[in-house]
């Protein structure tokens, strides 16, 4: 049977056993936030949570516990910089560690992108997604969007974690903006929503990216003909299955080190997912992404790799480069020679094609 529930205990991190008090993070108030949460074993009512109101800008912690659990660390970790603390278990007492307050200071005198959270009904689910806007953000005015997409099982792009990357210079300094949606498959929203995946990759979690950049297209602020998605690995997958699908919602795509047929993946990962081959031919095929490579045609593909990928190996971008020419379609191909997965010497190379391929894109 699956459960409908939405709540998820996402880690069990310790037991005190003088006391009889288990202490765990849960998602309890928000898909999106992560709190520190203890109970009494000997009466379950006695459930408290330990950081829902304990730092203003913390609402995604995580904590580790000393071995008979009297102390332990406790990491907010966003939507505000990080801050680190020793607390007592016992007690309300707690030393501050490292609140970031150089960081702080640092962000409070830059522009920095505004982060919105909203709903949308897709696929008869209340699934959430979240945008990164522009600091001088006008609702009058049209943008172009940016999904930033990684959609595999079990995972999760919108939570109240801090970060500052790539996508923050874009929304801060060319003015797009930057979202992300959860759709079915993702995690932390219930177990009927992620065995919506279940024996179907590139599938569900595809046509979801699809329909959300649907209703963003209604979005007053949202200039409908300038979208595009991008991701990396499983987001590279999802992002070359969107744009393989001929929707005409996203006008490019840029898929960095994607899978393009997951006969061709690592076993242990896809057989947890797909059942063996033999189980699940239909599954099988429909994750190659070389079957719509005629569609293809009807938009922007940036398509990036490194030859020394150890993680998704080159031949499934080789496979798709074969069958994009077979079709005629005009593609852009970036490889960069002996680089792994994270293409990490040459990051700053790779960012700036995905830049300029997306000013190009926008017509800026």
């Amino acid at each position: 049977m699956v459960d409908n529930r939405t709540v998820e205990v996402t880690s069990i991190l310790s037991y005190d056993e003088a006391n009889g008090i288990v202490y765990f993070i849960s998602n309890e108030e928000i898909p999106r936030q992560r709190h520190l949460y203890s109970l009494t074993v000997s009466n379950p009512e006695d459930k408290k949570c330990l950081t829902c109101n304990l730092w203003d800008d913390c609402g995604y912690y995580s904590a580790y516990f000393s071995k008979n659990a009297s102390w332990y660390i406790l990491n907010c970790r966003g939507p505000g910089a990080p801050i680190y603390s020793l607390n007592e278990a016992q007690t309300d007492n707690y030393v501050l560690l490292q609140d970031n307050e150089e960081l702080r200071t640092l962000m409070d005198n830059t522009q920095l992108p505004v982060k919105r959270y909203q709903k949308f009904t897709v696929s008869g689910y209340d699934l959430w997604a979240e945008m990164f806007l522009p600091p001088n953000f006008d609702e009058r005015k049209e943008y172009p969007v940016l999904f930033d997409v990684y959609a595999g099982p079990y995972s999760q792009k919108v939570n109240e974690q801090f970060r500052l990357y790539w996508t923050a210079y874009l929304t801060s300094s060319l003015d797009i903006i930057v979202a992300s949606f959860d759709g079915r498959g993702s995690g932390y929203q219930g177990e009927k929503i992620l065995h919506e995946i279940y024996r179907k990759l590139g599938t569900v979690e595809v046509e979801d990216q699809i329909e959300a950049g649907r209703q963003f297209q209604n979005l007053q602020y949202v200039d409908k003909n300038k979208m595009a998605i991008w991701g990396w690995s499983y987001g590279g997958f999802v992002t070359s299955h969107v744009i393989g699908r001929g929707s005409d919602v996203f006008k490019c795509g840029i898929a960095v080190a994607p899978v393009t047929d997951y006969l061709y993946y690592d076993s242990v990962y896809t057989e947890r997912y797909m059942q063996h081959p033999q189980d699940n031919e239909k599954g099988y095929n429909d994750t190659i992404v070389m079957h719509h490579a005629e569609n293809f045609k009807k938009a922007k593909y940036l398509l990036v790799h490194g030859t020394g990928d150890d993680n998704v190996h080159f031949q499934h971008t080789a496979d798709l480069v074969d069958a994009l020419t077979k079709a005629e379609v005009e593609f852009d191909l970036q490889f960069y020679t002996d680089q792994d997965h994270a293409i990490r010497s040459t990051r700053k190379h790779l960012y700036n094609k995905m830049t300029n391929f997306l000013k190009e894109c926008f017509d800026m």
